[in-house]
């Protein structure tokens, strides 16, 4: 049985120090965009300040349901086209991307 009926996009990203500012500020701009979407309900971009884990950026978006997720990705893919495609992620940066649905507990 799942809990609520959101949609949880989380990107998980393990950047160097070098390519660390500028990959920064091209995910900012992009959630800058996200806020203003219909349908995003929590929009938050997370740095690491201790652990043990890979990854050291981590972006999570809760979309109101499928249909606002599947929307926002076509908006997305237009503002990335616009600016002569998604940006390039810094040389050895490592990614995960997924959809999830949160569980009851």
């Amino acid at each position: 049985m799942l809990g609520d009926d959101f949609i949880h996009r989380i990107d998980k990203f393990k950047i160097s120090e070098e390519g660390f500012e500028k990959f920064v500020a091209g995910v900012s701009e992009t959630h800058r965009t996200i806020n203003d979407l219909d349908g995003c309900l929590r929009n938050e971009v997370l740095f690491k300040t201790s652990g043990d884990g890979e990854y050291n950026v981590v972006t999570h978006v809760v979309w109101r349901d499928q249909s606002c997720l599947d929307a926002a990705i076509l908006h997305m893919k237009g503002f990335h086209d616009r600016r002569g495609g998604k940006p390039a992620l810094p040389a050895g940066a490592v990614e995960d991307r997924a959809v999830y649905r949160s569980v009851p507990v």
